[in-house]
């Protein structure tokens, strides 16, 4: 066999993990980093073929994790750690909760069977009479 294609092959193999590694560096940053995100940033690198998925990838993994994305684009350049989306989601539920205990609260105050506004802790509807 000649020795040319050895040293082609060998080199053609070097050349492929240098590039599988190249696009995979956002996620092995990410990975070594402890990354929350570090799955995301993996979808990013392997379907980053214009390079524009890539790019941000490399930046999001880059991004100090103690910040949010989000923040010098409204004017926070500083950004405290506070604000990020795990707080917004966190948020969400928080005001979901919220809301249904208000409602809770507030359906003690309706008459079952008229509708009509009540006192709280009466045990009769002043409109209909019905117990509550």
């Amino acid at each position: 066999m000649n020795s040319t294609w050895v040293w082609a092959a060998l080199f053609f193999c070097i050349i492929a993990v240098a590039v599988i590694a190249l696009c995979l560096l956002p996620y092995l940053i990410a990975r070594h980093r402890g990354h929350a995100y570090r799955n995301i940033i993996l979808v990013l690198c392997i379907f980053g073929f214009t390079g524009i998925a890539w790019v941000i990838a490399l930046i999001w993994a880059l991004y100090p994790s103690e910040k949010s994305l989000i923040d010098p684009v409204i004017g926070n350049p500083t950004g405290t750690g506070a604000r990020n989306v795990g707080d917004t989601l966190g948020s969400v539920q928080y005001g979901r909760e919220r809301g249904y205990a208000q409602e809770q609260a507030s359906a003690s105050r309706f008459c079952t069977k008229c509708g009509s506004a009540g006192v709280t802790g009466q045990k009769f509807c002043a409109a209909c009479g019905a117990a509550h």
